[in-house]
């Protein structure tokens, strides 16, 4: 039910000349820092809202396209706080607005980690969000404002519950999230879509899946699978990607794009094996996946060959390997990666978060090496290792945002942004004890309300 701001029982803010009409703010029951606003227009304009801690507001979500019935989700809003906002219409080039109006956010868990916060400027709104998970004694899907509050939040009972991945949907409607079983006993696993209101709009089921997972501009998924086959009577787990409509039925709509036991041969050795998986001896371990709509191909990151490969999604074949010990491109000692977590390509260049060598032989860092696939060459362009402040043996990542780069430190329990020039502008640490996630930047918590 929609509550307008007086029935609230708020007072409007300072701001409340020029009010051109009305609109209404409620908040969500499902996510105490989320409201939806809804207005009228009699002809079809544009749809704003801006939001802030004083009238000076600072946040926005706006929507593309124009109406004339207007519905918009606003989230990331700090909890236990009065918000100041206002709605905003563009139509025929005149600007129209419901003035300043507050509304007051209701509370939030209160064992939710919270942010140690470093900034080499003053932290300001406008500057976007940080969406991750953590682990540790709490396990939480979490969006962190800039002060290092968390402002949106998913949660499960079950303690064998263990988010894998996040992402903003395409659609703008809210959040992705894949998770899968603590213990790995449990051959489950499911891509959950969360309205930015908090509601649960659709689980995708999809067994077998780990790790990573990405949402095509179709709406299609694609996620890591293990897939598991009997080698002379022994249980040899490899990897498959594998594609699902959202909401699909995995046994009717799943589609194998790619499965390692198609390109390579098989390596496992029970002196080898990991233990990760109690299925079998762990063979490939993806641990990253990307996709790069320019090249028509995937970019998969193995934590047990110590490689990145290309596929191309149309054939479905792996075109290359770069790392490990059959690389097709020439790495010198120096610059070579281990255990590789979130690879990315874009024009000739692939970043990859490197855990470094086991044991600390090596510092974890985000890395970037530029190919040259006609000479198979490649170059360590750029490396950033935080001068060592952080180490992960385990989880790490690193996103390209807006010409700088945003890395998440895994068992180091901190995040960053890093400028062009990889100098970091922003980090928010965590408590002992609590590990970082893959991360996402977030520019605008909100979007079209269902």
């Amino acid at each position: 039910m929609l509550l307008s701001l007086f029935t609230l029982g708020c007072e409007p803010g300072d701001d409340t000349a020029g009010v051109d009409f009305e609109a209404e703010a409620s908040i969500s029951d499902a996510m105490p820092t989320a409201m939806t606003v809804r207005w009228s227009t009699d002809a079809p304009g544009t749809s704003r809202v801006e939001w802030g801690t004083g009238s000076h507001y600072g946040e926005r979500v706006e929507l593309a396209g124009t109406r004339t019935e207007h519905a918009v989700a606003v989230a990331g809003m700090p909890a236990g706080t009065a918000i100041h906002w206002r709605a905003i219409s563009e139509i025929d080039g005149e600007t129209v607005s419901s003035g300043d109006q507050v509304i007051p956010t209701g509370s939030m868990p209160n064992d939710l980690p919270v942010l140690s916060v470093e900034s080499e400027e003053p932290v300001r709104a406008g500057s976007g969000f940080v969406l991750s998970y953590t682990l540790g004694s709490d396990t939480s899907v979490i969006l962190y404002d800039r002060k290092g509050n968390p402002t949106w939040w998913q949660r499960n009972d079950n303690a064998n519950f263990m988010p894998t991945q996040v992402a903003a949907s395409r659609d703008g409607r809210g959040i992705l999230y894949s998770a899968a079983s603590y213990d790995r006993e449990e051959e489950l696993g499911a891509i959950y879509r969360v309205a930015w209101t908090g509601e649960l709009l659709e689980a995708t089921v999809t067994p077998n899946a780990h790790h990573d997972f990405l949402e095509h501009e179709d709406g299609t998924l694609a996620y890591c699978m293990m897939d598991i086959r009997e080698v002379d009577g022994q249980s040899i787990v490899g990897d498959a990607i594998v594609e699902i409509p959202p909401g699909g039925d995995a046994a009717t709509d799943a589609v194998v794009v790619w499965t390692a036991w198609d390109d390579l041969p098989m390596t496992a050795t029970e002196a080898g094996d990991s233990g990760y998986y109690p299925y079998g001896l762990d063979w490939i371990h993806c641990n990253g996946l990307s996709y790069n709509a320019d090249e028509g191909a995937y970019f998969m990151s193995s934590y047990a060959l110590e490689t990145v490969m290309r596929i191309d999604r149309e054939r479905g074949e792996l075109e290359w390997m770069l790392g490990g010990e059959d690389s097709d491109f020439e790495l010198s000692r120096a610059e070579a990666f281990s255990h590789a977590h979130s690879p990315t390509y874009r024009d000739g260049t692939l970043w990859i978060f490197d855990n470094g060598g086991q044991g600390g032989t090596a510092p974890s860092r985000a890395v970037a090496y530029t190919l040259d696939e006609s000479a198979m060459t490649a170059e360590q362009t750029w490396s950033f290792d935080a001068d060592g402040a952080y180490s992960s043996v385990i989880l790490g990542d690193v996103e390209l945002v807006d010409g700088g780069f945003l890395v998440a430190w895994g068992l180091g329990g901190a995040w960053q942004d890093l400028d062009a020039d990889g100098e970091a502008t922003w980090t928010g640490s965590a408590s002992i004890g609590v590990a970082a996630g893959f991360a996402a930047h977030v520019p605008m918590a909100g979007g079209p309300a269902e």
